[in-house]
């Protein structure tokens, strides 16, 4: 169907669009807390394209967020504690190093005395948040310390809570979102911008073509996502050439006036490249989230508390051991195998332990490569890696030693021995070590040609690879994480990836190890994994596990994978059982991002 045809069909039901004001106006109420609400009722791109400057406090519960210093997407303050945002924002990036700017009026001045910042302490993504036509459930939670107690004595009146809708918009209501997105292509605006818009109906959104284009036919009965756009008061077609043609930046809020209250409806998800005009935009819904949204900070209230009352009670406590090993399965939990995220828009020292466990389910690892590496003398080897974006692996310094005439990466790879559909291969033209290798920190960092323009379709429809988080912490003694691998470094190499359950152990057992020695265990760079239930001529899973550069993949405690560890050295599993030795990553994170802005 035509596009006029369609909005012709429309005008014929006597769709009412409604008019208003450019701008937000000022002086509307906000909630004072969340549960308090007063009413009854990617391809993603950071983008609000034209625009007005907003009116002085007429959006004060918006907030930049920056990682590394880089604006990455707006925030919506909905309580003293919470900030709301996109999925894709927190999915993308480490939200525990996001800096979120409360007050911030200008990206350009830092010396505005009523704003302040803070960083997340916890953040919470749905269970079922993903990309697939389009982005389910797209909405992210930020838990910061309160903002009361934080803001400084200038700001009186610098931020407030938004609103948020219990029910969906009506296509047709005239509606604004804000944020500090671009003014045209590639050039951000310093300060935030509001444009006007209308809800389109459902099935204006299926029509577009070049959002299909973007991520297959829009999902007609997807509650969680809508679209807006500036149709012409005809209703006949979009308008054109309309400078507000593609609204917000991510996580920007869509509010409505409901009342005499500013109600946030929606979330900036996706569209098209903004240099489209005439373009809708694609927003997560609020109001599908409600109850997601009190479950998370009813929790959160309830853990804080019964932390608080752990503390009060610490004294009464008989001494017990700092650290117990965790159980669970041998499988990695299959939450974890949904990735940290879904847009992926980054004669030596060998482990040596054989490699046990239990076969792997396929995809199970999705961020798991095999390294092929030919050094210009020498025979071509094997070493594994983890995708932590779209070009970039992680591995171990113990595999890049000299010179390479070629190192490939196969993604997607289960069963080495056969080339399945959905696996696909990647070239590296440059990598790099870290410069403290020599001390123990085993890191490598390998860019590679980007994944996302490489892989086949069928790597689309399978998902058949993902990224796993940088951690922000180390994993802690007692904790069950998982390591796979396909046993490369020696002769019974396996042909289907497998896997491990292990535990961290703690430091001084590492140490004091006779296999290992003080003189060769470094504790503040390595930590060592293994089971501790492990007996002499057991062949049980879960003994000494890796190849080497195969990541320890950790819980980080929200349901996303953290490769807490890079397997670095160890001894054969029928040595007495001695665990295996990683190094440490949530130290070097700082040198990871680093390396691959400039590598």
């Amino acid at each position: 169907m035509k596009l006029g045809t369609l909005f012709s069909s429309i005008a014929a039901q006597n769709l009412n669009w409604e008019a208003a004001q450019s701008t937000l106006p000022k002086g509307l109420k906000s909630c004072t807390r969340h549960r308090e609400r007063r009413y009854a009722a990617g391809k993603w791109r950071n983008s609000i394209v034209g625009g007005t400057v907003a009116s002085e406090k007429a959006w004060p519960w918006i907030a930049p967020i920056s990682e590394d210093g880089e604006f990455r997407c707006t925030g919506t303050i909905i309580d003293d504690e919470w900030i709301l945002t996109a999925g894709h924002c927190c999915a993308t990036g480490n939200p525990l190093q996001f800096t979120i700017n409360i007050g911030r009026r200008s990206l350009l001045y830092t010396n505005e005395p009523w704003s302040f910042t803070v960083s997340p302490k916890a953040f919470y993504l749905p269970d079922d948040f993903g990309v697939g036509l389009g982005i389910h459930n797209d909405v992210c939670l930020l838990h910061v310390p309160s903002l009361d107690e934080a803001k400084p004595t200038a700001c009186r009146d610098c931020f407030e809570h938004a609103c948020i809708a219990e029910t969906a918009p009506q296509a047709g209501r005239h509606c604004w979102v804000a944020g500090w997105g671009n003014l045209a292509k590639d050039k951000l605006s310093l300060k935030p911008r509001d444009v006007a818009l209308n809800i389109m109906p459902e099935k204006y959104c299926k029509a577009n073509s070049r959002l299909s284009e973007t991520f297959g036919e829009f999902p007609v009965g997807d509650q969680s996502q809508f679209c807006a756009g500036i149709p012409d008061r005809n209703g006949n077609k979009l308008v054109d050439g309309h400078e507000l043609a593609c609204q917000g930046d991510g996580g920007s809020p869509l509010v409505c006036i409901d009342g005499d209250s500013a109600v946030v409806h929606g979330l900036r998800s996706w569209g098209v490249d903004c240099s489209d005009e005439g373009q809708p935009s694609v927003f997560a819904s609020v109001n599908t989230q409600i109850s997601w949204i009190d479950s998370v900070i009813a929790s959160a209230e309830e853990a804080e508390a019964a932390q608080e009352n752990d503390k009060q009670k610490s004294f009464e406590v008989m001494p017990t051991p700092a650290w117990g090993f965790e159980e669970g399965s041998e499988r990695i939990p299959s939450k974890l195998s949904e990735g940290c995220s879904n847009d992926v828009e980054t004669g030596f020292g060998f482990a040596r332990s054989r490699f046990l466990g239990i076969a792997a389910k396929r995809n199970t690892y999705p961020w798991m490569v095999r390294l092929n590496l030919c050094p210009t003398v020498g025979d071509c080897y094997r070493c594994a890696g983890t995708i932590i974006a779209d070009n970039f692996i992680l591995s171990s310094a113990s595999c890049f030693q000299g010179e390479f005439n070629k190192i490939s990466i196969r993604v997607g790879d289960h069963n080495q021995k056969k080339f399945e559909k959905g696996e696909f291969y990647v070239q590296s033209h440059s990598w790099t070590t870290h410069p403290d290798a020599i001390n123990g920190v085993n890191l490598a960092l390998i860019k590679t040609d980007s994944l996302k323009e490489s892989a086949p379709a069928a790597c689309d429809r399978m998902n058949c690879y993902k990224t796993a988080c940088l951690p922000d912490k180390d994993a802690h003694a007692g904790q069950m994480c998982h390591v796979p691998g396909w046993n490369n470094n020696y002769d019974d190499s396996s042909s289907v990836l497998r896997e491990s359950a292990v535990n961290v152990y703690p430091s001084e057992h590492c140490s004091l190890t006779s296999t290992y020695g003080e003189e060769d265990f470094n504790a503040e760079q390595e930590f060592c994994a293994g089971n501790p239930n492990w007996q002499s001529g057991d062949d049980s899973s879960g003994r000494c596990p890796g190849d080497a550069g195969s990541g320890l993949i950790c819980d980080n405690g929200y349901g996303r994978p953290v490769v807490s560890g890079v397997m670095s050295w160890g001894e054969q599993c029928d040595s007495a059982g001695n665990p295996s030795v990683f190094s440490k990553v949530a130290a070097h994170t700082a040198w990871i991002r680093n390396t691959m802005k400039t590598l």
